[in-house]
């Protein structure tokens, strides 16, 4: 039949979708990345390493405001990480401890004051 259109069914694969196949010079199959798929990639990486970076800066401020504590000898405020895993939260939060005394004054201590 003369002007019939024969439908394709879009492929699922993902593979197919962000690769063009065609032909290089010697007639061997070649697999292109579609232009534009390296952008969505690395936005999606992107996307991921803020929401990382949020996550890590979140969870420092909510155990910041459950674990200050005023000692009454020095009358100054200290973050109290707790003994056994607290070294691990103290050494995984540092570099925001160091911004966070700078600005704050806040002092760190791991364990109870003795």
């Amino acid at each position: 039949m003369i002007g019939r259109r024969v439908g394709i069914s879009a492929p699922s694969s993902r593979f197919v979708r962000d690769y063009d196949i065609g032909r290089n010079r010697r007639g061997e199959p070649s697999f292109a990345p579609i232009r534009g798929t390296e952008f969505a990639m690395s936005s999606k990486l992107l996307a991921v390493m803020v929401a990382a970076l949020v996550l890590y800066v979140g969870s420092y401020i909510g155990f910041r405001g459950l674990h200050i504590e005023v000692w009454p000898r020095d009358q100054h405020a200290y973050v109290i990480f707790p003994e056994g895993y607290g070294a691990l939260l103290y050494y995984a939060w540092r570099p925001l401890s160091y911004v966070d005394g700078a600005l704050t004054g806040m002092r760190f201590h791991i364990g109870p004051h003795r």
